[in-house]
């Protein structure tokens, strides 16, 4: 009987141990989601049509006929003037590029502000963007419209002819097949195209949509696209629509092609989640307008005017007010705050 009275004694004591530590130190155990919230870190003057692009060590400000740019800490770095007709200027990831729109002289420059190279399109230019490491140019050729795809050695990758207006754009990984998008008015009715072409500009297949705007696009395989227009999300394999999904109030869309590709869906006031067969995988109710579908370090990030939220998990895990005046977007693995006459810098704090 002693024999077993001490291991009964012995296992009250291991329990009541056990039961010691997981009460006071289960937070340490089992980790809780921390709500978090935006806090300013920087302010950037702004004078007015200045826009902002900031990198990890710099920060550039640009319109039509200025760039500059300030170090980290905010003082001076450099400023460039640019005294040409229609000027044109992207910041892209690693270059800044400002173009001359009646001719087509487009320059690169680094961050230190010295010019890289120069390249002659001989073309006028409406509009330059770069993706994805590709710089693209909106030409015009008469009546048509031309992309030119530009890599960042300065070679031109190709040219296609759209007769034409050119909305939307998006090359797949080799650069072997462009798609664009394209609208037309016909009988009183909008027209949009979706046509495929190879790097030459021969056109592979095309796609009709009557009264839809195309004004998304995303190859998620080397023939396969994702497309939104402003009525429904498709997904397209050349010629082929695979399966399209009828939104009410479409808004935005992000494409996580990971290992397991989710489209996430911003249309009235849910979030839907679909899977790559078009089937919905879950549907979040969202108290509240919301606009733009941003991905952020590991968060899905939902911006409206009066309000930002972050998901990570399908758990809400960030929560911020905008006020009356400012706008909130994300850009290059920042968060800006925009007002009228400033723009701010901001980051993620845990709410007190």
């Amino acid at each position: 009987m002693g024999n077993k009275g001490f291991k009964i004694f012995i296992l009250i004591f291991i329990l009541s141990i056990v039961v010691f530590f997981s009460t006071k130190y289960k937070d340490k155990i089992i980790p809780k989601d921390t709500i978090k919230t935006l806090e300013i870190v920087q302010q950037i003057p702004t004078s007015e049509g200045e826009k902002v692009r900031a990198y990890d060590d710099i920060i550039v400000k640009y319109k039509d006929d200025s760039i500059s740019t300030l170090n980290a800490d905010g003082t001076n770095k450099w400023e460039k003037g640019l005294n040409i007709e229609r000027p044109l200027v992207f910041p892209g990831e690693k270059t800044i590029y400002f173009c001359q729109g009646t001719t087509g002289e487009l320059y690169f420059l680094d961050f230190d502000g010295n010019s890289t190279k120069k390249v002659e399109l001989g073309i006028a230019v409406d509009k330059i963007i770069e993706k994805e490491g590709t710089l693209y140019a909106i030409c015009k050729d008469k009546n048509k419209e031309v992309l030119i795809l530009i890599d960042n050695s300065g070679n031109i990758l190709g040219s296609i002819p759209s007769g034409e207006k050119i909305l939307n754009f998006e090359s797949n990984m080799d650069k072997s097949k462009v798609v664009i998008s394209s609208l037309r008015a016909a009988n009183g009715n909008i027209q949009s195209n979706l046509s495929f072409y190879n790097t030459k500009g021969d056109i592979l297949s095309n796609v009709g949509f009557n009264d839809e705007i195309v004004t998304f696009l995303k190859f998620i395989d080397k023939d396969i696209v994702i497309a939104m227009t402003d009525k429904a999300i498709y997904k397209i394999n050349s010629q082929t629509v695979v399966w399209n999904q009828k939104i009410e109030n479409l808004k935005d869309i992000y494409v996580d092609n990971g290992e397991k590709m989710n489209i996430y869906v911003l249309g009235g006031k849910s979030l839907k989640i679909f899977d790559d067969s078009g089937e919905i995988q879950e549907e979040m109710a969202l108290d509240g307008d919301y606009k733009k579908i941003y991905s952020y370090n590991g968060m899905l990030i939902l911006v409206g005017d009066k309000n930002v939220l972050g998901f990570k998990k399908g758990k809400e895990i960030l929560n911020y007010n905008i006020e009356d005046g400012e706008k909130v977007i994300i850009d290059n693995s920042n968060i800006m705050l925009v007002t009228a006459e400033k723009t701010y810098l901001m980051k993620t704090i845990e709410k007190q």
